[in-house]
């Protein structure tokens, strides 16, 4: 977890996550009947999102409790962006939804070019964009969070909840130059 308190862990062929407190190292919650699951804390760490073959779950923090379990049929991917708290699922085996992890509302549905199946999502540390690679198409999509929330916004169209913070003011690196002599 963010604050360093909870471990989640699970795995490829697993069947469980297991969640251990990091002071004590006693494990405190199973989560069991999962295929292959994968889980992330929230960065305010108040959710643990799991994913597996069948379901995404989202649970409360300390109590470990589902607050919400979504089915799906496409495999899982899950991630939160690190600036909102907005988590981001696979919704078919080529969409990605923005969800608000507390309500279960959608904020956004993205969908790429083409029909590539979108295999893991990753946001930047800022929150961003949001890289979704696609592996039958050997490439990786990235998608910029900031630049479709300003263009919603323009429209009076941008979801409830935390902005992203102000992009960073462009620095220059310098270029160095190759002079054939």
């Amino acid at each position: 977890s963010p604050d360093g308190r909870w471990l989640a862990a699970g795995g490829w062929g697993g069947r469980e996550v297991k969640i251990w407190a990091t002071d004590s190292g006693q494990r405190v919650q199973t989560i069991t009947n999962l295929a292959s699951p994968y889980a992330c804390f929230s960065p305010d760490g108040q959710w643990l999102g799991v994913s597996d073959e069948n379901d995404y779950i989202v649970c409360k923090t300390g109590s470990w409790e589902p607050v919400r379990r979504i089915r799906h049929d496409s495999g899982a991917t899950i991630g939160f962006c690190p600036a909102t708290g907005a988590l981001a699922v696979r919704e078919t085996m080529t969409a990605v939804r923005l969800m608000d992890p507390k309500t279960g509302e959608t904020l956004a549905v993205l969908e790429p070019p083409g029909m590539e199946h979108v295999s893991n999502l990753f946001f930047s540390p800022d929150g961003a964009r949001l890289a979704a690679m696609r592996t039958g198409a050997h490439d990786v999509l990235l998608w910029d969070i900031r630049a479709i929330r300003t263009e919603l916004k323009r429209m009076k169209l941008d979801w409830p909840g935390p902005a992203l913070p102000p992009a960073p003011a462009p620095q220059f690196r310098g270029t160095n130059f190759i002079l054939d002599t």
